[in-house]
Protein backbone atom coordinates (compact mmCIF):
# COMPACT_ATOMS: atom_id res chain seq x y z
CA UNK A 1 0.00 0.00 0.00
CA UNK A 2 2.96 2.52 0.56
CA UNK A 3 3.76 1.70 -3.33
CA UNK A 4 0.40 3.30 -4.09
CA UNK A 5 0.56 6.33 -1.69
CA UNK A 6 4.13 7.54 -1.51
CA UNK A 7 4.00 10.86 -0.70
CA UNK A 8 1.69 10.35 2.25
CA UNK A 9 2.27 12.20 5.48
CA UNK A 10 -0.28 11.95 8.06
CA UNK A 11 -1.87 8.33 8.75
CA UNK A 12 -4.42 8.26 11.75
CA UNK A 13 -5.23 5.10 13.24
CA UNK A 14 -6.37 5.71 16.53
CA UNK A 15 -8.85 4.25 18.24
CA UNK A 16 -9.26 1.30 15.22
CA UNK A 17 -9.40 -1.53 18.22
CA UNK A 18 -6.22 -3.30 16.11
CA UNK A 19 -5.26 -6.10 17.95
CA UNK A 20 -1.88 -7.77 18.30
CA UNK A 21 0.51 -6.60 16.25
CA UNK A 22 1.43 -3.04 14.36
CA UNK A 23 -0.29 -3.77 10.65
CA UNK A 24 3.00 -4.34 8.70
CA UNK A 25 1.58 -2.25 5.64
CA UNK A 26 2.62 1.14 8.05
CA UNK A 27 6.14 -0.13 7.80
CA UNK A 28 6.00 0.78 3.81
CA UNK A 29 5.11 4.61 4.11
CA UNK A 30 8.52 5.83 4.63
CA UNK A 31 7.35 9.82 4.03
CA UNK A 32 5.13 9.75 7.36
CA UNK A 33 5.51 12.63 9.58
CA UNK A 34 2.54 11.60 12.31
CA UNK A 35 1.97 8.02 12.93
CA UNK A 36 -1.22 7.85 15.41
CA UNK A 37 -1.68 4.46 16.09
CA UNK A 38 -2.89 5.70 20.36
CA UNK A 39 -6.05 3.63 21.90
CA UNK A 40 -5.59 1.08 20.08
CA UNK A 41 -4.94 -3.14 21.47
CA UNK A 42 -2.17 -3.80 20.35
CA UNK A 43 0.86 -5.30 22.22
CA UNK A 44 3.96 -7.48 22.05
CA UNK A 45 7.25 -5.69 21.70
CA UNK A 46 7.55 -2.50 19.76
CA UNK A 47 9.20 -3.61 16.28
CA UNK A 48 12.65 -2.58 16.07
CA UNK A 49 12.29 -1.59 12.40
CA UNK A 50 10.59 1.86 13.26
CA UNK A 51 14.43 3.18 12.13
CA UNK A 52 12.44 2.76 8.59
CA UNK A 53 10.71 5.74 8.86
CA UNK A 54 13.02 8.00 6.80
CA UNK A 55 10.98 11.39 6.94
CA UNK A 56 10.68 10.99 10.55
CA UNK A 57 15.01 9.92 10.71
CA UNK A 58 15.59 13.56 9.06
CA UNK A 59 14.88 16.92 10.16
CA UNK A 60 12.32 18.02 7.83
CA UNK A 61 11.11 21.38 9.59
CA UNK A 62 12.26 23.39 6.81
CA UNK A 63 9.65 22.04 4.43
CA UNK A 64 6.24 22.81 3.52
CA UNK A 65 3.59 19.79 3.59
CA UNK A 66 0.45 19.79 2.24
CA UNK A 67 -2.46 17.16 3.82
CA UNK A 68 -5.42 16.29 1.79
CA UNK A 69 -8.24 13.89 3.48
CA UNK A 70 -11.26 12.45 1.88
CA UNK A 71 -14.40 11.83 3.19
CA UNK A 72 -17.43 10.62 1.32
CA UNK A 73 -15.90 11.73 -1.41
CA UNK A 74 -15.55 14.98 -1.01
CA UNK A 75 -12.25 17.04 -0.35
CA UNK A 76 -11.67 17.82 2.98
CA UNK A 77 -8.72 20.14 3.66
CA UNK A 78 -7.99 19.86 7.23
CA UNK A 79 -7.35 17.26 9.36
CA UNK A 80 -7.51 16.86 13.01
CA UNK A 81 -4.77 15.83 15.72
CA UNK A 82 -5.24 14.58 19.09
CA UNK A 83 -2.74 15.22 21.19
CA UNK A 84 -2.96 14.37 24.91
CA UNK A 85 -6.57 15.17 24.88
CA UNK A 86 -5.66 18.15 23.24
CA UNK A 87 -7.13 18.81 19.69
CA UNK A 88 -5.32 20.80 16.65
CA UNK A 89 -6.65 21.66 13.56
CA UNK A 90 -4.16 21.09 10.35
CA UNK A 91 -5.13 22.44 7.17
CA UNK A 92 -4.22 22.96 3.72
CA UNK A 93 -0.65 24.19 3.38
CA UNK A 94 0.66 22.65 6.69
CA UNK A 95 4.09 22.74 8.40
CA UNK A 96 3.92 20.02 10.72
CA UNK A 97 6.76 18.11 12.76
CA UNK A 98 7.59 14.27 12.83
CA UNK A 99 5.25 12.81 15.44
CA UNK A 100 4.80 9.44 16.84
CA UNK A 101 2.25 8.26 19.07
CA UNK A 102 2.10 4.48 20.29
CA UNK A 103 -0.08 5.45 23.82
CA UNK A 104 -2.55 4.21 25.37
CA UNK A 105 -1.82 0.08 24.06
CA UNK A 106 -0.83 -3.08 25.59
CA UNK A 107 3.43 -2.83 24.54
CA UNK A 108 5.56 -4.45 26.56
CA UNK A 109 9.36 -4.80 27.07
CA UNK A 110 11.62 -2.33 26.32
CA UNK A 111 11.73 1.08 24.46
CA UNK A 112 13.99 -0.28 21.02
CA UNK A 113 17.29 2.02 20.76
CA UNK A 114 15.71 2.05 17.04
CA UNK A 115 12.91 4.82 18.11
CA UNK A 116 15.92 7.10 19.25
CA UNK A 117 17.45 7.25 14.98
CA UNK A 118 14.04 8.91 14.49
CA UNK A 119 16.44 12.26 14.86
CA UNK A 120 13.84 14.10 13.48
CA UNK A 121 11.26 13.15 15.80
CA UNK A 122 9.45 16.30 17.91
CA UNK A 123 6.47 14.48 19.69
CA UNK A 124 7.33 10.72 21.03
CA UNK A 125 4.07 9.18 22.98
CA UNK A 126 4.42 6.08 24.67
CA UNK A 127 2.32 6.38 27.66
CA UNK A 128 0.24 4.21 29.05
CA UNK A 129 1.70 1.29 27.77
CA UNK A 130 3.53 -1.59 29.52
CA UNK A 131 7.43 -0.82 28.48
CA UNK A 132 9.53 -2.07 31.07
CA UNK A 133 13.57 -1.61 32.12
CA UNK A 134 14.94 2.01 30.85
CA UNK A 135 15.01 4.95 28.35
CA UNK A 136 17.24 4.14 26.42
CA UNK A 137 20.82 6.53 26.37
CA UNK A 138 20.29 7.00 22.47
CA UNK A 139 17.45 9.02 23.21
CA UNK A 140 19.78 11.89 23.24
CA UNK A 141 20.47 12.06 20.03
CA UNK A 142 17.15 13.28 19.18
CA UNK A 143 18.06 17.25 19.73
CA UNK A 144 14.78 17.87 17.57
CA UNK A 145 12.97 15.98 20.62
CA UNK A 146 10.11 18.67 22.31
CA UNK A 147 7.94 16.32 23.89
CA UNK A 148 8.26 13.04 25.70
CA UNK A 149 5.95 10.90 27.56
CA UNK A 150 6.78 7.78 29.01
CA UNK A 151 3.98 8.15 31.82
CA UNK A 152 1.84 5.40 33.24
CA UNK A 153 4.07 2.62 32.67
CA UNK A 154 6.96 0.04 34.42
CA UNK A 155 9.80 1.76 33.60
CA UNK A 156 12.81 1.57 36.20
CA UNK A 157 16.54 2.86 36.35
CA UNK A 158 17.82 6.46 36.60
CA UNK A 159 16.82 8.94 33.85
CA UNK A 160 19.62 9.09 31.44
CA UNK A 161 21.59 12.53 32.56
CA UNK A 162 21.70 12.91 28.59
CA UNK A 163 18.43 14.22 28.11
CA UNK A 164 19.16 17.37 30.14
CA UNK A 165 21.31 17.99 26.99
CA UNK A 166 17.84 18.13 24.94
CA UNK A 167 17.61 21.94 24.61
CA UNK A 168 14.01 21.82 22.75
CA UNK A 169 11.98 19.07 25.50
CA UNK A 170 9.79 21.26 27.25
CA UNK A 171 7.26 18.58 28.03
CA UNK A 172 8.59 15.13 29.81
CA UNK A 173 5.87 13.26 31.91
CA UNK A 174 7.62 10.59 33.75
CA UNK A 175 4.19 10.44 35.98
CA UNK A 176 3.62 6.77 37.31
CA UNK A 177 6.88 5.37 36.41
CA UNK A 178 9.62 3.63 38.79
CA UNK A 179 12.34 6.12 37.40
CA UNK A 180 14.78 8.05 39.62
Amino acid sequence: MGERLPKLTFLNLRSNRFSDHIPVAIYAFASLQIRDLASNNLSGTIPNCFNNFSAMATDLSSSDLFLYGASDLAIVEYELLVMKETTLRYSTTLRFDAYLDLWDNHFSGDIPSELTRLLGLRTLSLSKNRLLGKIPEEIGNMVLLESSDFSVNELSSEIPLIMSSLTFLSFLNLFYTNLS
